[in-house]
């Protein structure tokens, strides 16, 4: 044990795990199998990629017979300690500084998205490697502009566009949690958007479009936005098992009924007219509060306008002088379209004041089956919205 002790502030877990191996004759394949601890996680510690964790003290010292398990936690510890003291001030203040421009850190941590290790070097690569599969954040990612649509001209808003960003990373991510949509096709789709409005109209109609989407292999989930990102929805390609399949998400920005509707008819427009993941335009991001000065986002506003019959709502609402709350359902009634969806049409074209008929408008959240709920807790953000 003596030249443990002489080199013990010199030598890593890693020399002492290959050390070992070398005299016993063993490859890290048979210490996993002697072990009982994965083939993976003995390459991390062999590498100093990870420290040794109590269960796994006992295990090596088992297996290796002249230590104990207090030997290979001690080592593991002091090398941590270590390698935190060898980064200067300076280089951990420089990677803070890029960690905290280009991500809400706080916010995400409170959701949940990342962990609570954003105080020291290895606990911000650790990050890095959970969401790029690096240890180093890529900027170029989040300066391309490709496949960026946000809806408000907020292009000189860096924040905006780095959030936005970051939150299409945890999106894609959780788009690859579904599993078993059937292969995408646009014929089911363009059926579904023919008929959207007689969705709008069935007690049940928000799981009835969610499950006729997946048919479709269309995905759909709710993602709370990001600060700063406005977003209300998003729609991209994600390609799973070799299969490309789009998705449509739900931010519950606005916990209401129409504006679920509308952004559900917005993404549509987008997933049958505009998204291609093969020339480049792969993610659409929505502030449907700004019309903007696209041309594809006024087409998507345009087809979805078509979807929920809103091209009828605005002719039906020119006859007569008096905007009732009889006159709003004679209305829904003949363009076959929900009364909520119909209020939230006139009152963004300013044909009945926001003040107006709030009674007659209608939360979602709580229609959408707790099983699309990604990245947040469906009761918790319900408790949330209430305090809003």
């Amino acid at each position: 044990m003596s030249r443990f002790d002489d080199f013990f502030n010199e030598v890593s877990p890693g020399v002492y795990i290959q050390d070992f191996c070398e005299k016993l004759g063993w490859s890290q394949k048979t210490l996993a199998e002697v072990t009982g601890i994965s083939l993976r996680t003995i390459n991390q510690i062999a590498n100093d990629m990870q420290p040794i964790s109590a269960e796994n003290a006992s295990l090596l010292a088992k297996a290796f017979g002249n230590t104990d398990a207090l030997f290979w936690v001690k080592i593991s510890a002091e090398y941590q300690l270590r390698k935190e003291k060898s980064v200067s001030k300076e280089e951990l203040a420089a990677l803070k500084a890029q960690f905290h421009k280009f991500m809400p850190v706080a916010e995400l941590v409170k959701k949940g998205w990342i962990a609570k290790t954003t105080s020291s070097v290895d606990g911000i690569k650790d990050i890095y490697r959970y969401m790029f599969n690096s240890d180093e954040l890529p900027e170029s990612y989040y300066e391309n502009s490709v496949g960026f649509c946000a809806r408000r001209n907020r292009e000189n808003e860096e924040f905006t566009k780095y959030y936005c960003k970051t939150w299409e990373i945890f999106a894609r991510r959780y788009a690859c949690e579904i599993q078993g949509l059937p292969e995408y096709k646009r014929s089911s789709l363009v059926d579904i958007a023919e008929n959207l409005n007689e969705f709008t109209l069935l007690d049940n109609g928000e799981t009835s479009i969610i499950e006729k989407l997946n048919s479709a292999g269309v995905g759909f989930f709710v993602l709370p936005h990001l600060q700063k990102t406005y977003l209300d929805g998003a729609s991209f390609i994600e390609s799973i098992n070799e299969q490309k399949n789009p998705f449509i998400v739900y931010t519950a920005r606005y916990d209401r009924n129409d504006n679920f509707w509308f952004v559900i008819a917005h993404e549509i427009a987008h997933v049958l007219h505009h998204l291609d993941g093969d020339k480049g335009q792969r993610m659409f991001f929505d502030d449907l509060e700004d019309k903007g000065n696209s041309k594809i986002e006024a087409e998507a506003d345009e087809f979805a306008g078509k979807y929920l019959n809103k091209e009828k709502v605005i002719a039906l609402s020119k006859n007569g002088l008096y905007k009732t709350k009889a006159r709003l359902y004679a209305i829904s009634k003949e363009a076959k379209i929900c009364p909520a969806v119909a209020l939230g049409m006139l009152q963004h074209e300013g044909i009945i004041p926001w003040r107006n008929f709030n009674d007659e408008k209608q939360k979602v959240l709580e229609k959408i089956p707790t099983e699309y709920f990604f990245g947040t807790n469906k009761a918790s953000l319900l408790e949330e919205k209430k305090k809003k």
